[in-house]
Formats: C-alpha cells, sequence, structure tokens
C-alpha cells in the first residue's frame, strides 16, 4: 500500500497554514506547544488523516501504527455509505452467484424481499459505519413486536418466527460483508448472538388421512387435478413438480426424478427450471400404479410430449404458474371441502403428508 504524499503546505482558513515536519505528518505553525500533530495516510488510494497530541517521535510510531492496522484490516476506510448502499453492493455480489448456478434466484429474491420489508425501514439511511450495537438491540426488539401486513394492511398477528430468523439472517450476510469489505472494523451483530431470532415455526407436517386426500383430489379443478395427486402421494413441492419435465418420469421403473424446480417469475424474467437450492434435495421417488398410469394418460393426451417439455403446461404451452397452482388448485379445493377450518394449521403443499400408496 502506497503513503500518500501531501502537499508541502496545506492550507485551513480557520486554524492556519500547516507544516510538514515528517513524511505524512503535519504540524500547525500556530501551535504554541509543538504537540499537536495531523497524521496522513492513505487506504486504497484514498487518504484518512487523524488528529494526534504527542511528541513528533510519538506521532511518527503512532502513524505506523495506523499504516500496519489499515493492511492488516483493523483501521477501515471512512465512508458515508448507508447500510441500503451497501446491501446493493451485497445483492450485486449475490447475484453474480445466481449466474453462475451457485445460488438459486428465488433465495436472492426472497433476501431482497425480506430486506425491503422488515430492515431497510429502520436501518436502510443509516451510514453503516455508525450503526451501534444498541440500536441493533433496539431493532431487533421493534421487529419481535412488528405486525404483519396483508395487502397493505396491518393484521394483529406478529411476525412469523421464520419471518424473523430470515430477516435476522439477511441482516447478518450484509454486515459480514460490510464486514469483509473493509467497510467497518468488527461486525457489531457479533456482540448481540443471544438476541438475535432463531429457530423456526414450531409446526409439524399435517397427516391427513387416505380418505381426505381421495376428497381433495376429487375437489380440486381438472387442470390442477394431476398436480395436486402427484403433490399429495410423493411430498414434493409445487416448485419441484411444476418444473418437472417428461425426461424425469421413467416409466419403465415407475418413478421421478427431482433434480429442479421451475423459478418464480418476475416482470422481465419468466418462470424457467433451475436447479435445487442444495444437492441434498435430489432424489427418486417410486409413483404408484395408479399414480404412473394417470401421468402416462396425460403425456399421450398433451400436445407438448417431448423429452423437453414440462409436464404441467398451459394451454400456450408455458409451465403453469406457481400461484395458480397453489390458489386456484390445491387451495380452493381445501376450502371446498372445509379442511382448512378454523382451529388447523392451513393447507399448503408443504404442511401436510399422506402415507404413500403403491395401489
Amino acid at each position: 500500500m502506497q503513503l500518500a504524499q501531501p502537499n508541502q503546505h496545506r492550507t485551513d482558513a480557520k486554524r492556519g497554514r500547516r507544516e510538514r515536519v515528517a513524511p505524512g505528518i503535519f504540524r500547525h505553525q500556530n501551535d504554541p506547544d509543538e504537540t499537536r500533530f495531523l497524521i496522513f495516510w492513505s487506504v486504497e488510494g484514498r487518504e484518512q488523516s487523524k488528529v494526534f497530541h504527542g511528541s513528533l517521535a510519538q506521532a511518527k510510531r503512532e502513524r505506523e501504527r495506523l499504516r500496519v492496522k489499515t493492511l492488516e484490516g483493523e483501521v477501515v476506510v471512512r465512508t458515508k455509505k448507508t447500510v441500503a448502499q451497501v446491501a446493493d453492493e451485497f445483492f450485486v455480489a449475490l447475484e453474480s452467484k445466481v449466474a453462475r448456478g451457485d445460488r438459486g434466484s428465488r433465495t436472492v429474491e426472497s433476501y431482497r424481499q425480506q430486506f425491503r420489508s422488515h430492515i431497510e425501514p429502520t436501518l436502510g439511511g443509516r451510514p453503516i459505519q455508525l450503526v451501534t450495537t444498541g440500536e441493533l438491540v433496539r431493532f431487533v426488539a421493534q421487529l419481535r413486536g412488528k405486525k404483519k401486513t396483508v395487502n397493505g394492511r396491518q393484521t394483529g398477528d406478529l411476525l412469523s418466527a421464520w419471518t424473523l430468523q430470515n430477516a435476522a439472517k439477511v441482516m447478518r450476510l450484509i454486515f459480514k460483508f460490510a464486514y469483509r469489505n473493509g467497510y467497518i472494523a468488527t461486525n457489531p451483530l457479533d456482540r448481540i448472538r443471544d438476541e438475535m431470532p432463531v429457530g423456526r415455526n414450531k409446526t409439524s407436517a399435517r397427516v391427513l388421512e387416505v380418505e381426505d386426500v381421495n376428497r381433495l383430489i376429487e375437489a380440486t379443478p381438472e387442470p390442477y387435478r394431476l398436480l395436486v395427486s402427484l403433490l399429495a402421494f410423493t411430498g414434493m413441492r409445487i416448485s419441484e413438480a411444476l418444473g418437472l419435465t417428461w425426461a424425469d418420469i421413467d416409466f419403465e421403473g415407475g418413478a421421478v426424478s427431482v433434480r429442479c424446480q421451475l423459478s418464480r417469475a418476475k416482470r422481465g424474467e419468466p418462470a424457467k427450471r433451475i436447479l435445487l437450492k442444495t444437492a441434498a434435495g435430489e432424489r427418486e421417488i417410486d409413483l404408484a400404479p395408479k399414480l404412473l398410469q394417470a401421468l402416462r394418460l396425460h403425456r399421450f393426451a398433451s400436445p407438448r410430449k417431448g423429452d423437453s417439455d414440462f409436464v404441467f403446461v398451459t394451454l400456450t404451452g408455458k409451465p403453469i404458474y406457481y400461484r395458480n397452482a397453489s390458489t386456484r388448485g390445491l387451495e380452493k379445493a381445501a376450502e371446498a371441502i372445509d379442511l382448512n377450518r378454523e382451529g388447523l394449521p392451513r393447507l399448503s403443499s408443504t404442511t401436510y403428508d399422506t402415507p404413500p400408496s403403491r395401489t
């Protein structure tokens, strides 16, 4: 790291002329005691300074100490970057991982949503170097008492444990990014680990009796009936089922390979088939004979039956949108047969289970 070479004389209208007494060290000419120095050094081309009181020899040692500490990352570049600006840099870096396939686009979008909804309104405008531990403790307490908002209106329910954990995770990642990039000398979140939300919602999978599963399938509108059957008897997520292509169905072996999922469409970016978040999620699932036969008939009737075509498509050949499948298919059927009555966990593609059947 090259040290800056300040000008021989620096003018200061309020404090008079400064005199260079050593490399990177200046003294005010009107200082009667000659014990007040201004020390300069540079970090990545940006000049830093510090006022030091003492002898010239002590000032030289202090400048060298600061130089070494800067090289070791213990002294950071002064910056006015806000939490929101650092978050923007973090998300850009995360997007580059999506392009390489190291991260899922849904994960990045989820992180952005958590930041916009729960972190940015309170901390977004704060200079990241000025955020204190006490401020973060108060923020976490405020987050714990925050109410859910549905369709722009605040409800009487607190944020779920899942939401709290994910908002805290995003905040940790942003401050970790700031620390690694030298925007902060220490991570203030490290000092409040015990205050941070942890854990998930303490809800177990809802188990349906086979009779209820059959009623659910019968009540499902026709465009989504086979999809709901697949979810019910395999335990797949909607995104995984919607991401299936015909090449994933082994009709001879009677199994389905889960390797990918369907991303969520957003403005300017249609839904597409992407890898699962982790390789651990990849699996082979045996299919019941009746379900396998239903898939075979579905392929026969479909105008899109090539190996690379999606199993579940709209009339235009595009993959079915996950929200349509969930609200118009599964949830509509559950409401019709009163499976979402008060007092029970709401039925969705990830909150129920059923014993596998080979009949």
